[in-house]
């Protein structure tokens, strides 16, 4: 009898204790909530770690980061859910699955998120000037994407000068070629740049527009004769100021498919006067 009337007793505080732990649970409630016109780039802060995406409610895991590390993350909105006293900002965010048929969705804490694009994204074959933030973002596209061959060749001849997202941009401003869809802001904008000895070479934009269809290799090759013809020789390259920047961006019918018309060309060095 006694030993009923302990298990009693303990299967009695085992049911209060559950009712008592449900009913401490507090759920999130959405205080506010904004869809984007603009999308914002962003990928995992800490790709590693089992952080979870949410639906809108708070109420069911959807995936988690550490299952795309090197995904791209396109914020297209955000709430702010209310937990108990605290509050806290979420953004909604779309990328590939893992065989990009579809689109993986859903909520995570904005500081979990960084500006940037994820590690495959440098592999595609074009990427805007415009979603470029950073200039090692810029760099680390120039350096993966099989779209960038001839820029790689074509900034081996400079030894002694590196490619800057800014620079590039003000390539943009500075006589170049752009199938106008895919133009960057400062082709229309037109950036003040009395502050700074430009170099154009518009005989190399003409040659990059006219060939798309020849090698990388062939076409470094005669920009490299184009370049001596404007006084640029192998010998003055080498001895060229390191404060000159190269403004680079090659756009090779990438934007659509390889027959498009899509396509852009912008060439220059510079430095700050």
């Amino acid at each position: 009898m006694k030993k009923l009337l302990i298990t009693g007793v303990i299967a009695i505080a085992a049911i209060l204790g559950l009712v008592q732990s449900g009913s401490a649970q507090t759920k999130y409630t959405i205080q506010k909530q904004s869809f984007w016109q603009k999308t914002t780039i962003n990928k995992a802060k800490y790709p590693k770690k089992s952080i979870a995406v949410w639906n809108a409610k708070h109420t069911k895991v959807k995936f988690y980061l550490k299952d795309y590390p090197n995904n791209t993350w396109y914020g297209r909105g955000s709430e702010t859910l209310k937990h108990g006293k605290t509050t806290a900002k979420y953004i909604y965010i779309q990328g590939n699955n893992k065989k990009h048929t579809d689109l993986v969705k859903g909520y995570v804490w904005h500081g979990y998120l960084e500006a940037g694009f994820g590690e495959e994204t440098y592999s595609h074959k074009y990427l805007s000037l415009d979603s470029m933030t950073k200039n090692a973002d810029y760099l680390k596209y120039i350096k993966k994407s099989p779209s960038q061959k001839v820029t790689r060749e074509i900034v081996k001849l400079f030894p002694n000068n590196k490619v800057t997202l800014k620079m590039s941009k003000y390539a943009a401003a500075s006589g170049a070629y752009y199938f106008e869809d895919i133009a960057p802001k400062t082709y229309f904008t037109k950036p003040d740049l009395t502050g700074y000895t430009i170099v154009k070479f518009p005989k190399v934009i003409d040659y990059l527009k006219s060939s798309k269809n020849v090698s990388a290799t062939i076409r470094a090759k005669k920009v490299k004769s184009i370049l001596a013809s404007y006084g640029y020789t192998t010998s003055k390259l080498k001895k060229l100021s390191s404060k000159y920047q190269i403004g680079i961006n090659i756009v090779d019918s990438t934007y659509i498919t390889s027959d498009s018309p899509e396509c852009g060309y912008a060439f220059i060095i510079g430095k700050a006067k």
